[in-house]
């Protein structure tokens, strides 16, 4: 591609593009991962439904988990205005129910489920969380309300941003924020030693100021296809936690996700 991408704005993957790059060999395959952030959706230009996503997890590394992020995906067409997000947490258990029944592969996806509930209706939503923890079947975990704003028209603001002053500051999302590097005016995906030297930074910084026992790695699939593959993209991370002892990284990578997301 040659010209700049617009931050922030979500563009479906380019499958050709990502093959450009040569498969990796996996780093440290044995080395269990809960992923903490993907999304499913289907939406008029990209399908990533489970079949797509387990086609990438089948790439290689030890996915024994997942935790399912909102992502505006099939909201109730009718009824209460705050109530139709409680659809997307109903698709998404079900989704976790096929992935439960075994016949799918070992990986547990969905085991936890982050849906979305309008947190400034104040004392109304209450019904709503009601609502959304019946939906999970279990494994409704919380919710989450983004809210990153930006006047400019060149940042790309949350859906349901609504302006400035709402919420205090996380830090993440890089590859969609394009952090140092415009990956997709490339002629081929980063290595994964390339992205871990770009990240390396940020990342280790958080880890050091954190510790391994606050501190999960996600995917944030299939956003963050936009700038590299499954099995490079979790190289890379592991190239950023190879100075960790093997009990650091079996928090980082797994054991911190299933104790906070309290999953079995």
């Amino acid at each position: 591609m040659s010209r700049a991408t617009q931050f922030g704005r979500i563009h479906p993957p380019d499958e050709a593009w990502l093959a450009k790059r040569p498969p990796e060999a996996i780093l440290e395959p044995d080395l269990p991962i809960i992923d903490t952030h993907h999304h499913l959706w289907e939406r008029p230009d990209h399908r990533y439904l489970l079949h797509e996503f387990l086609d990438d997890v089948r790439t290689g590394h030890n996915v024994v988990a997942t935790v399912f992020m909102e992502c505006h995906s099939m909201y109730r067409a009718g009824g209460p205005e705050e109530l139709r997000p409680v659809g997307e947490t109903e698709f998404v258990a079900g989704i976790a129910a096929m992935s439960e029944s075994g016949q799918y592969g070992p990986t547990r996806v969905a085991a936890g489920i982050v849906g979305f509930a309008d947190l400034t209706l104040g004392d109304r939503v209450e019904p709503v969380l009601e609502a959304l923890v019946r939906a999970g079947g279990g494994r409704f975990r919380g919710v989450r309300h983004a809210a990153a704003w930006d006047a400019s028209d060149v940042i790309g603001n949350s859906r349901t941003a609504s302006g400035p002053h709402l919420m205090v500051m996380k830090l993440g999302g890089m590859m969609m924020r394009q952090a140092s590097f415009d990956y997709r005016t490339e002629p081929a995906p980063p290595t994964s030693a390339e992205l871990a030297a770009l990240w390396r930074p940020y990342i280790e910084t958080c880890i050091e100021l954190f510790g391994p026992d606050r501190c999960l790695f996600e995917s944030n699939f299939p956003v963050d296809k936009m700038g590299i593959g499954w099995a490079a993209l979790w190289n890379a991370l592991k190239r950023i936690a190879a100075g960790a002892s093997i009990d650091e990284k079996r928090a980082m990578f797994a054991g911190t996700a299933r104790r906070v997301y309290r999953l079995n």
